[in-house]
């Protein structure tokens, strides 16, 4: 199996050049993981479109997830901030088993989420991150119980844009969660073992904690 592939979306004040200069697709690759960001339309260098709708925005993302897909054949992995919510919950009502993990870093649209269809709900991993400021910060337990291994990180002192608030902390929940969460030998199912699990909520407890300093 090739490296996982980490798919960055991007917030309403951002394209993906934010990423870069947050230090994130540098921290992701160092990690082992392959990492993509794109702009979304109307940003940076993708044109707007003329009109969107959950179905265009879901079949933009699954283009680009498809077109990863291939080229690496491994886990692939959708970071969804704030506004991106716009394109990544469509798609994961429509295609969500195409990924392995949704790192859903407050997205809009949650609290009105009926949820994925069950193959997603069953076969992909969920990380909700949010910060303790945020008013969106009850999502968090909402999200989490839309998805059979899900867990949740509230990063103590970070309002909405966690990820920006609280750097160094968010790199270390998202590198913990992309090292768990990875797709199985048959491409069909992820390996997290109830050990990994466990593990897992350790370290992201432990992360919680760090962002309290």
């Amino acid at each position: 199996m090739r490296n996982p592939t980490a798919i960055f979306l991007h917030g309403a004040k951002y394209s993906s050049d934010f990423w870069l200069k947050l230090g994130t697709l540098k921290a992701v690759a160092e990690a082992g993981v392959r990492a993509m960001a794109i702009d979304l339309p109307g940003f940076g260098d993708t044109p707007a479109l003329p009109y969107s709708d959950n179905n265009m925005r879901s079949e933009l993302v699954r283009t680009v997830v498809e077109t990863a897909w291939p080229r690496v054949n491994s886990t692939v992995i959708l970071v969804s901030p704030s506004m991106s919510g716009r394109y990544s919950i469509p798609f994961m009502d429509r295609h969500g088993v195409l990924i392995t993990s949704f790192v859903a870093v407050a997205p809009i649209g949650v609290r009105d989420w009926g949820g994925p269809w069950e193959d997603t709900h069953k076969r992909v991993c969920a990380l909700a991150v949010y910060g303790s400021k945020d008013a969106l910060v009850p999502d968090a337990e909402r999200l989490t119980k839309l998805f059979q291994n899900s867990w949740k990180v509230i990063i103590p002192g970070a309002g909405h844009r966690s990820y920006e608030d609280k750097p160094e902390v968010f790199h270390k929940v998202l590198l913990t969660f992309l090292k768990k969460c990875r797709r199985s030998a048959d491409g069909l199912l992820h390996e997290v073992r109830p050990e990994h699990g466990i593990e897992l909520v350790h370290t992201l407890r432990n992360a919680e904690k760090d962002g309290a300093l």
